[in-house]
């Protein structure tokens, strides 16, 4: 009990707001960048770009290694918490019966205390990653995340720029399996989900499974899961049209707080 209420008992400081963008246009007379997600930004994302930053050429340039090798399973919502997670466990244990490793990726900690749970039931062995480890840690834990058989958890941060290496082993087998487990902020972060799979050539499989009282969050007409729950192409257009509002009205009250911080 007295470790349970250490975990949750902490105070929360306020230490002010930071523009960041404000920073970075006053300090350099020239900027310039490289990204993947580029083209997928919302308007509103691109806006910032140009007028902020001053950035309005674009060159984009296709991958050296050709079409991606990229498997996408269709997307899964469940109806129940049990359901979400218990699935979650099913497509992590195919994958590890045939030796693929399989990265998971949780929107907090809490949902990765969930899965760990049913993964000790389970007996299987797998490892979890968060912002709090150390570096070294954490490099180590990345590279053998696509080992053979590897099962690991990790917090969503990592979805960006966490480069998953495959051995030729995996590769020949099909490379990995990586499963969100939550909804993106935005379509850029599923660009990125995505990403960390069937990289440079390699074959890797994506699976968006997710939990029903989620969707309701952004405001998501569920009933629409049950009229589309055998085309996963239109369900997911529909989810993003969805995801994309939201961010728009989250938007607009970040933007007021960037003013804020500016006065």
């Amino acid at each position: 009990i007295k470790t349970s209420i250490n975990d949750e008992y902490r105070f929360i400081i306020d230490l002010g707001s930071f523009s960041y963008i404000e920073i970075i246009k006053n300090k350099f007379l020239f900027i310039m960048g490289v990204s993947g997600n580029i083209d997928c930004l919302y308007e509103n994302q691109k806006k910032i770009i140009v007028e902020n930053l001053q950035i309005k050429q674009y060159t984009f340039i296709p991958s050296i290694f050709g079409r991606h090798r990229r498997c996408e399973k269709d997307i899964f919502v469940g109806e129940d918490e049990n359901s979400y997670l218990n699935n979650i466990i099913t497509a992590t244990k195919e994958a590890n019966i045939l030796k693929k490793p399989v990265l998971i990726f949780v929107k907090d900690i809490s949902t990765m205390k969930k899965l760990s749970c049913i993964l000790d039931k389970e007996s299987l062995f797998y490892i979890t990653v968060q912002e709090t480890y150390t570096l070294e840690d954490i490099l180590k834990i990345v590279k053998w995340a696509t080992k053979p058989s590897a099962i690991t958890l990790f917090t969503r941060s990592f979805v960006r720029g966490t480069d998953f290496d495959i051995g030729s082993f995996v590769a020949d087998n099909g490379g990995c399996l990586a499963i969100q487990t939550y909804i993106h902020e935005d379509f850029s972060e599923y660009v990125q989900v995505r990403g960390r799979i069937a990289r440079k050539g390699s074959p890797g499989i994506y699976y968006f499974c997710i939990f029903k009282g989620d969707l309701e969050k952004i405001n998501f007409n569920t009933k629409i899961c049950n009229d589309n729950i055998s085309n996963s192409t239109k369900l997911f257009k529909q989810i993003n049209i969805a995801i994309e509002k939201k961010f728009n009205e989250n938007f607009e009250k970040m933007k007021m707080m960037n003013n804020d911080c500016l006065e």
